[in-house]
């Protein structure tokens, strides 16, 4: 959750640096994953972002926010075909956006 607060506050890196501790502790944690994810979209780190949305999706394949997030990082790297299949999997997942 301090990720996440910082996050929030705007300070990305050190953000990813709790992730980064929460992951240490529990490498299973898919929260921790998709905010280190989420934050390292937002810093434009988007090929280390969708690696970290791929570990989510690995831990829960049903979580439809790690498949948007992973469809943003693709979008914004011009992977078209790649990102309106991460989409299509989170609308199908009940994800709003």
């Amino acid at each position: 959750m301090k990720g996440l607060s910082l996050s929030g506050l705007g300070q990305r890196d050190e953000a990813i640096k709790c992730y980064e501790e929460a992951i240490r502790i529990n490498p299973r944690n898919a929260l921790a994953w998709k905010g280190k994810g989420s934050a390292l979209g937002l810093l434009g780190k988007d090929d280390e972002a969708i690696k970290d949305f791929d570990k989510t999706i690995e831990i829960n394949k049903n979580d439809g926010e790690a498949w948007y997030g992973k469809g943003i990082g693709l979008q914004k790297l011009h992977r078209d075909s790649e990102a309106e299949s991460a989409f299509t999997k989170a609308k199908e997942l009940g994800c709003k956006f």
